[in-house]
């Protein structure tokens, strides 16, 4: 009898278990996971001009849910009468802005409070729909066809009052009409969205959650039905069922395990590919549509290709026009003119050209070169781009973030392709000897740091390291920028993460980091500035060495006073955080164990140390 209860336990317990897994690979592929595909999925059904529908509710969207949580089709409604609602605030403050400036003509004047009124009624309507909706639960409004009716009555009243004041612009000056009429076009195509979302209520709530009485849905449940009912026949089938299960089980963690990796999670790649750019929101939202427009669901992977490819076409795109406008300007004595962007656009051209070969050496090689350049030069690019924002009032917030991230290829190179990551096979450059710069990070005679491979690589990163005069004082240098570039990049992380908190622990923690940050940056700075002699004189003395291990073990210290910080707290940011901070620490380990070791190194070289 005990036997017979635990077999028929067992069972039960299977099919539980398996039921729920069956339930979970379901709602990985609903809409509902995945809010990029669904507002995508709705625009695309209601709206002749989707991109504009996908950008108004999806700002709202990333706005109100920083955390990318689930959506529904009635969070996708509110955020759509949400817009409307803003929109038409907008034309009401442009109409009393134009009435208290047209005095003189009593026609205008009329034709103004007339539009005043129909936007104020509108903006009554909209009002009512949001509140309606305020009340309900998401699936009680959806079953009352009442409740629809009134929202569609609603939106299309006001949809008619605004496209009334727009014909009726036509009569008031045109000073005055081009922003109302600007301005209530674009509240009619957002209201005209809302009555599309609300018109085709049935579908949506189907590309949502689909009917388990579909032919499909039926073929699937009965298959299940059949499934256990066999089970229960026959119980010699048990242990074949348990094995599912359990193949079940590892796949599901499999998954789980892999959807935290970036290179297989597009939302958490976009997210770290954009957080060291100046403008995170407009290149989030940038990335999101481009890559995304043509899937239903947002489940591919990104590559570094990709976003290489991608970032070269949209800098040279967004350069040119740049371009093109600097051409119309008159000749000023500014170095920010058309002849120097000319110049970036021939190098950026140069890249693109080897990017589209799709030769994996030549696109190895070209990264590093195009890092090498962007690094010299983007500083002089982002100031001209700034300034040219500033001055001239042109939009460059793009190509900022294009640029920034191609200097950051090679870490989103290891993130979306750590498979085929490796540039350097390590065992065939020792066995190579074809050159002897391999002896600095190779030989065992040679080797100084903990992170051979690291220092390597950061170093190869700025400069191609086939130099036939090696020079130890050189590959300092080089090693000192890397460590530099890396915690430039990291201390940009702190700020990010603060304007989407709320806990005044992690964010005091936060500023702290910002603080600790920018002195190990502040004493990187001076142990490079030691680097920098003139002719005949030498990099390196005793006394220069000793300062700048000084100096990299107090940037170092900074680097673990954050995190103890953030530990102090019981942040659940301190992972992300030293997860970001590891690389720089490696970097900084390998410059002090190079100037550790640097007279005996140069006195390999046959160069002495004063």
């Amino acid at each position: 009898m005990i036997s017979l209860l635990t077999l028929f336990t067992l069972i039960i317990a299977s099919i539980i278990y398996s039921s729920i897994i069956l339930k979970q690979e379901t709602e990985s592929k609903s809409l509902s996971f995945n809010p990029i595909a669904a507002i995508t999925s709705v625009c695309d059904l209601v709206s002749e001009d989707s991109y504009s529908c996908f950008d108004s509710i999806a700002s709202f969207y990333y706005a109100q849910t920083p955390s990318l949580d689930k959506i529904s089709p009635f969070r996708i409604i509110i955020f759509s009468l949400y817009a409307s609602r803003i929109e038409l605030e907008n034309v009401a403050a442009s109409l009393q802005n134009a009435m208290s400036g047209v005095h003189v003509n009593p026609k205008s004047v009329g034709v103004l409070r007339n539009c005043q009124g129909m936007i104020e009624f509108s903006l009554k309507q909209i009002n009512e729909a949001e509140m309606s909706l305020g009340v309900d639960p998401d699936e009680k409004i959806w079953g009352v066809n009442e409740v629809v009716w009134d929202l569609q009555r609603w939106v299309g009243e006001a949809m008619g009052k605004v496209q009334t004041c727009v014909d009726l612009s036509k009569g008031i000056p045109e000073n005055v009409r081009v922003e109302i009429r600007e301005k209530s076009i674009v509240a009619l195509q957002n209201l005209r969205n809302s009555k599309g979302i609300l018109q085709n209520v049935d579908e949506i709530f189907g590309l949502f959650y689909p009917r388990i009485g579909s032919a499909l849905g039926s073929l699937v449940w009965e298959f299940e039905y059949g499934l256990t009912v066999w089970l229960f026949c026959f119980g010699y089938l048990l242990l074949i069922f348990l094995f599912c299960a359990i193949i079940s089980v590892l796949t599901m963690i499999k998954r789980d395990y892999d959807s935290e990796l970036p290179a297989n999670n597009p939302e958490k790649a976009i997210h770290s590919i954009c957080m060291p750019t100046a403008y995170y929101d407009t290149c989030f939202k940038y990335l999101s549509n481009h890559l995304f427009r043509n899937h239903k669901f947002g489940s591919s992977k990104i590559t570094s290709s990709q976003i290489s490819s991608i970032s070269l076409h949209t800098a040279i795109d967004e350069l040119q026009k740049i371009t093109r406008t600097l051409k119309s300007y008159q000749p000023t004595s500014s170095r920010c003119n058309y002849i120097y962007f000319n110049s970036s656009l021939s190098q950026l051209n140069s890249y693109l050209a080897i990017d589209e070969e799709k030769n994996s050496t030549a696109i190895i090689s070209m990264r590093a070169e195009m890092i090498d350049w962007l690094y010299n030069e983007r500083f002089n690019i982002t100031g001209c781009l700034n300034w040219l924002a500033y001055e001239k009032g042109l939009e460059t917030e793009n190509a900022n973030n294009c640029l920034s991230i191609l200097e950051n290829m090679n870490n989103i190179s290891e993130m979306l392709d750590p498979s085929i990551n490796s540039v350097f096979d390590f065992d065939a450059f020792r066995r190579s000897g074809r050159s002897i710069v391999d002896l600095l990070f190779s030989d065992r005679d040679f080797v100084v740091t903990e992170h051979p491979e690291s220092c390597f690589n950061s170093i190869s990163s700025i400069k191609n390291l086939t130099d036939p005069k090696p020079d130890p004082e050189k590959y300092l240098h080089l090693s000192l920028q890397a460590t530099f570039r890396e915690l430039t990049n990291v201390s940009s992380l702190p700020k990010a993460l603060i304007s989407k908190l709320n806990d005044p622990g992690t964010v005091s923690a936060l500023k702290d980091c910002i603080s600790l940050f920018d002195d190990a940056l502040s004493q990187l700075n001076e142990s490079a500035a030691l680097m920098n002699v003139g002719p005949g004189e030498s990099a390196l003395t005793v006394i220069k060495v000793k300062d700048m291990q000084t100096w990299i073990s107090a940037a170092m210290t900074d680097q673990d006073t954050c995190l103890e910080g953030l530990d102090e707290m019981g942040s659940p940011l301190l992972g992300e955080v030293k997860a970001r901070v590891q690389n720089a620490k490696e970097y900084m380990s390998n410059t002090l164990a190079i100037l550790s070791n640097m007279p005996s190194l140069l006195q390999k070289f046959g160069i002495t140390m004063h």
